[in-house]
């Protein structure tokens, strides 16, 4: 279930807002854990779930579009995670 909400969460706010917010959109943040790339015992599916919300993430940054995931250790004005 928790892919379920965040993969199809974030693939359906990435939709909307390639359709109607294209050119007002400045940010988009989504909220995912560095647990999809190191992990964590029994967490196989939020680690697998986040890592799907940063594939959508690397998709809109590579379509010209704001949502760009970023680490502690990074910075971007497009970007933002939690």
């Amino acid at each position: 279930q928790v892919v379920d909400i965040k993969y199809l969460g974030t693939k359906y706010l990435d939709k909307f807002t390639r359709i109607h917010a294209k050119d007002a959109l400045e940010y988009f943040v989504v909220f995912s854990s560095i647990s999809c790339g190191r992990g964590n015992a029994g967490q196989t599916n939020y680690g697998y779930a986040n890592s799907t919300m940063e594939r959508i993430c690397e998709q809109r940054h590579h379509d010209g579009l704001p949502g760009k995931m970023k680490t502690n250790r990074e910075t971007s004005p497009r970007s933002a995670s939690i």
